[in-house]
């Protein structure tokens, strides 16, 4: 069988008998290359070329006509860049009047979470359905979080966060404002005198409440727990 006799039957291959005609043409160029009048080639790494330069193959392997291809669907990208205020170093520093409203949140907020208050006020800063997600598997709620407090409240004699580096960004639409910090959190246990230190990141999703103000709706922290666990294991089995 001659040159033009094998293309041939190659072609009827694809075109239906040979169990390709239910691949579109685009898959078949990526598995034996573009298609030619006559013939297949096997230079799969020059499809891109030829489509950017020639435009879509039909299904018998001949280019369509310009008034035959089908017109390019226009992607709507956005360009609208959102400022990012970056604060580096420990939050008693920032400027309690910086335009940057989720970063003065962060700075007031903070201490009353990391305060050892069985009851800290926290309900004008938090919404209701709070979220607060640690390493993507465990999610508490307000009410769990209270549980929390108290259990520090009677086990810690100090815990602390030390803010090493701070961002916030606005949220789509003006919603609020996402803030996120790294750092260190403190943690000593009541008549121990080991500080143990644990690095963290935390992403804070702030939105604007009826009344004005920012409540914080979302919390999500990254951490290893296991130096405190640890040292925990050793306080209560003394």
């Amino acid at each position: 069988m001659g040159r033009n006799g094998q293309s041939k039957l190659r072609m009827e291959g694809i075109r239906g008998g040979g169990g390709f005609s239910f691949l579109p043409h685009f898959y078949i160029c990526c598995y034996f290359g573009p298609l030619t009048d006559d013939h297949v080639t096997m230079r799969p790494h020059t499809l891109a070329v030829n489509i950017a330069n020639f435009g879509p193959l039909s299904r018998c392997g001949k280019r369509e006509p310009a008034s035959a291809q089908r017109p390019r669907e226009k992607r709507h990208m956005s360009t609208r860049q959102t400022p990012c205020t970056i604060h580096r170093g420990s939050l008693e520093i920032l400027n309690p009047s910086i335009d940057a409203p989720g970063l003065r949140f962060l700075a007031q907020f903070l201490p009353i979470l990391d305060s050892l208050n069985a009851q800290p006020p926290v309900s004008a800063f938090v919404s209701p359905d709070l979220r607060f997600i640690v390493n993507r598997e465990t999610t508490l709620s307000l009410a769990q979080l209270s549980q929390m407090f108290q259990m520090r409240a009677k086990n810690l004699q100090l815990f602390r966060h030390d803010v090493e580096l701070a961002w916030q960004v606005e949220r789509e639409g003006g919603r609020g404002w996402t803030v996120g910090f790294e750092g260190t959190s403190t943690t000593q246990f009541r008549g121990d005198e080991v500080l143990v230190r644990v690095a963290e990141m935390n992403v804070w999703e702030l939105e604007k409440g009826e009344e004005g103000g920012l409540r914080l709706v979302e919390a999500r922290c990254w951490m290893d727990p296991a130096a405190v666990t640890a040292r925990a294991e050793v306080i209560f089995q003394q």
